[in-house]
């Protein structure tokens, strides 16, 4: 099953999971290079992520990073894996089980990393009753989601009370 696999690939990368915040980052390159457009592509530089990687660890006590992504090379070659950043060689499948058994989030402007994103807050307000979630999850996306570029949304009105947009390029 696959959320066995993302569960056991957890706890044997990511030291004291249980006790310390997770939080997933999803990058996307691939097709991003060239959408919405050549002109203006959704693609994040590595400077945003190591910004939201800085915040995370400003907001939250020593938290494990695990990345996700579509260009295995480009994540070895620009993030050094360590006690607290480990690097996903998973199927996509894996991966988003992965994500969403993180806590927290920094995402692209990919559905993906949102569906993963989605399912950790529906669960946190699930958690508790009344809909006010106990614990709150934090997650970080590029301002104007794929119109980061153009800064103009892109898709129009794609935004949630639930996510901090920083600033992209």
């Amino acid at each position: 099953m696959i959320t066995d696999a993302a569960r056991r690939w957890l706890s044997e990368r990511v030291p004291n999971a249980l006790q310390r915040p997770v939080v997933f980052v999803h990058v996307r390159r691939g097709d991003y290079k060239s959408w919405p457009t050549t002109e203006h592509p959704a693609i994040l530089t590595l400077g945003w992520y190591q910004n939201a990687m800085q915040k995370m660890r400003e907001t939250l006590e020593d938290p494990c990073f695990v990345l996700v992504g579509d260009d295995l090379h480009y994540l070895r070659d620009v993030f050094e894996a360590s006690e607290t950043l480990v690097i996903s060689e998973n199927s996509p499948a894996v991966d988003l089980a992965i994500c969403m058994l993180c806590g927290h989030g920094i995402l692209s402007a990919s559905s993906f990393a949102w569906w993963a994103a989605y399912n950790i807050y529906r669960a946190a307000l699930e958690q508790t009753s009344g809909g006010a979630a106990h614990h709150r999850p934090i997650f970080f996306a590029p301002d104007f989601w794929g119109g980061c570029r153009m800064r103009e949304w892109y898709p129009a009105g794609f935004k949630f009370d639930w996510i901090e947009y920083l600033e992209a390029p």
